[in-house]
């Protein structure tokens, strides 16, 4: 009778390991080693395409680029506990259209006080690209950043 206990035991420390794992890996670690596979690109300019700088795990801006820390959008999913926020990445020639956001995760309010990381240093003029292919957390996240993005260029252009 003892070794089936222990056994039992393996089975659960096992299954419970492999659990552990692969939420860690698939919140944190796949995100880390999807950025190091990928390439960081400088000298972006705000007003250029997205699409051609889906591949980068980091973008450098322009020194003309910066924030609009006057076009803020707080979002919260329906029965969501965190806010997503946005803020547009502007050229200073042209301020009409974003198509760039920075983002973070629980750092600013509805319609003002974007304090996400180095956003209110008017010298950072980088960031880490969100992407949603790194795992099905990522996805998710990715989508939520997506929506604010839109709700905040429907608000603001």
């Amino acid at each position: 009778p003892i070794y089936f206990f222990i056994g039992l035991l393996c089975l659960f420390a096992v299954t419970l390991g492999c659990w552990v794992g692969h939420t860690v890996y698939s919140k944190d670690m796949a995100a880390y080693w999807l950025s190091k596979a990928r390439p960081t690109r400088t000298d972006v300019n705000p007003t250029d395409s997205p699409l051609s700088y889906a591949d980068a795990s980091v973008l450098g801006f322009t020194v003309g680029a910066r924030l609009d820390l006057l076009r803020i959008l707080g979002y919260r999913p329906v029965g969501g506990h965190q806010t997503f926020c946005v803020a547009p990445i502007l050229n200073e020639k042209e301020l009409s259209k974003a198509k760039f956001f920075a983002v973070g995760i629980n750092c600013c309010e509805p319609l003002w006080a974007f304090t996400c990381d180095d956003a209110l240093d008017p010298h950072t003029r980088a960031g880490a690209v969100v992407s949603g292919a790194a795992s099905a957390h990522a996805s998710q996240r990715y989508e939520i950043f997506r929506q604010a993005a839109q709700q905040a260029g429907g608000l603001y252009n």
